[in-house]
């Protein structure tokens, strides 16, 4: 797991928040940023934002967006909520029960140097 200096993802949950099994959702948490700027791909078809789920959940994929997204600029001492997977990903609950997962954003460094945060996270799953 590579941690980015200073990036750091907080107030990690899902959407909506009560998930129940069968359903899709997706993932909620803010970067905070504290070095210096970073750069990542933010908008409609695409999300720095994606998780892995350890149990109750599956990952679907689908043909999203076509069209890529701006870049978006986080300046130190910044932060931002950002929502994930990107189109075409589908998160869906398949059995009910506390689940444990890991939210990983992706950045740019102010040197252009790929960059990611991986951050622990635990949801229930209604039946």
């Amino acid at each position: 797991m590579k941690s980015g200096k200073g990036v750091d993802l907080t107030n990690i949950h899902t959407s909506p928040s009560n998930v129940k099994v069968h359903s899709k959702f997706e993932i909620i948490s803010t970067v905070v940023n504290s070095p210096n700027m970073v750069t990542f791909s933010a908008g409609v078809c695409d999300s720095p934002l994606s998780a892995k789920f350890l149990k109750n959940v599956v990952i679907r994929y689908t043909q999203g967006c076509t069209s890529s997204s701006p870049a978006f600029q986080l300046k130190s001492g910044d932060q931002v909520t950002i929502a994930g997977p990107s189109s075409g990903t589908i998160y869906q609950a398949i059995a009910s029960g506390q689940t444990t997962a890991s939210a990983t954003l992706h950045y740019q460094t102010a040197n252009s140097q790929a960059a990611n945060v991986t951050k622990p996270f635990v949801f229930t799953i209604n039946p």
